[in-house]
């Protein structure tokens, strides 16, 4: 009987383990290289494929930066927005660093897929984002959630007419 609980055990581990290696995700940049990173991002993004996510340039959940030169690839689903101006680019990051909802805590992470390889970086105040692996050299990017002027204290939408 012990035996069986533990092949059990073992098969569903393994199924967990296989389920998920298809995923990127994200790791976070100590608090001085984040500050340093993202001026750098801005300064440089003539090398960076950028796109946003949001409802306009004036309320953005947050804002990736693809490196041209690399050979990987990240792919934002149709709800990202691609931009190419430094000043653009500034004025959305400033917005995302003075939002003042409760759990939007802005933070750069590095992207890296399933094994642990470099694809680029999302500066945004959020924690979930889904990276699905799609070959070799490609992840897939999906949305965040709402900007957080769009969420109320509990975290569910409202839209004031004030932000329209």
């Amino acid at each position: 009987m012990k035996l069986f609980h533990v092949t059990i055990i073992t098969i569903i581990s393994a199924i967990i383990i296989t389920g998920c290696s298809g995923y990127g995700k994200l790791l976070i940049e100590s608090k001085n290289e984040a500050e340093l990173t993202i001026e750098k991002l801005i300064k440089n993004s003539d090398d960076y494929d950028v796109h946003y996510f949001g409802l306009g340039e004036k309320f953005v959940s947050g804002i990736i930066f693809d490196p041209k030169k690399d050979n990987k690839k990240l792919l934002p689903s149709d709800l990202w927005v691609e931009i190419n101006e430094q000043t653009t680019i500034s004025d959305i990051v400033k917005r995302i660093k003075g939002s003042d909802f409760p759990s939007f805590i802005p933070t750069l992470y590095k992207i890296v897929g399933p094994d642990g390889v470099f694809y680029g970086y999302l500066f945004t105040g959020w924690f979930h984002i889904v990276l699905k692996k799609i070959d070799d050299d490609t992840l897939s990017v999906y949305g965040l959630d709402d900007p957080p002027e769009y969420l109320d204290i509990r975290g569910t939408v409202s839209f004031d007419k004030n932000l329209m």
